[in-house]
């Protein structure tokens, strides 16, 4: 089981009863449940690592992680209402989502740190060698700071809350993905465009997550012809997942279409 499922059962004390009324016992139908969510979490973490990997951590906007997040905590929630699970079981899973979402949160964070501190050393080490002078190594410094500023979790959480907050309404994953997806792509770009934000790398130009998700496709960012769409990626990660807990109509995504004017 994944060490976010692990953690979340030591959190909540719950060890396998014999005879007794408070501990719970779990079943193997609840236990093969709990290994399928452990993959999920296992699934977005390789996920989050690639991406690290593969981008400069400050082009990752608090909307494109919003909306990953909100993604998986939309998983956890039609875990909870369709695997058939125990109480306890259902506890662990939001647990778990919670936890994963934090440490997600506090990995940004550090990255973002990582990346500013290295290059305000580089500015420090030329100043006191003398090669630029005190106000521009400032000048500089303050720059870096402003482009690798912290995370705004509010921005991110509102993202989550959009879909998590349509789901209750509409009972329809379609509509709160696409609802959620227009209201986070809205809110980057509204930022994009607003002066309080320039010189912050993760809005200083097009979010690749999102111009892939609507399917945006130009040279000037590298286009993704002949590649798997983020709507593509979305609706078949959803589904592979409902198969393995549901078979209730409604709840599997349909490769819908939309664009961010929607």
């Amino acid at each position: 089981m994944a060490s976010e499922l692990r953690k979340a059962v030591d959190s909540m004390d719950i060890t396998p009863a014999q005879d007794t009324q408070e501990s719970e016992n779990f079943t193997l139908e609840d236990m093969e449940a709990m290994q399928t969510f452990a993959q999920e979490l296992e699934s977005y973490s390789r996920s989050r690592v690639a991406s690290v990997n593969g981008i400069s951590v400050g082009e990752e906007s608090e909307e494109s992680l919003g909306l990953k997040l909100a993604q998986l905590n939309l998983k956890g929630t039609a875990f909870n209402q369709y695997a058939g699970v125990s109480d306890s079981v259902k506890e662990i899973v939001s647990q778990s989502v919670n936890y994963f979402t934090e440490n997600v949160l506090v990995q940004q964070e550090a990255y973002m740190e990582k990346w500013s501190q290295a290059q305000v050393t580089g500015y420090e080490k030329l100043r006191a060698d003398g090669e630029i002078s005190d106000s521009l190594a400032a000048q500089y410094i303050q720059e870096i700071q402003k482009g690798f500023s912290d995370v705004d979790r509010s921005a991110v959480q509102a993202v989550i809350d959009r879909v998590s907050n349509v789901y209750k309404k509409t009972g329809d994953v379609n509509t709160s993905i696409v609802e959620g997806a227009v209201f986070a792509n809205n809110t980057f770009a509204e930022k994009s465009e607003n002066g309080a934000y320039d010189g912050i790398h993760r809005y200083d130009s097009g979010d690749l997550y999102f111009r892939n998700l609507f399917q945006m496709q130009d040279d000037v960012y590298g286009g993704y012809a002949g590649q798997q769409t983020g709507i593509d990626s979305l609706t078949e990660s959803w589904n592979g997942f409902m198969q393995k807990i549901s078979s209730e109509q409604g709840t599997f995504l349909t490769g819908f279409q939309f664009s961010a004017d929607a």
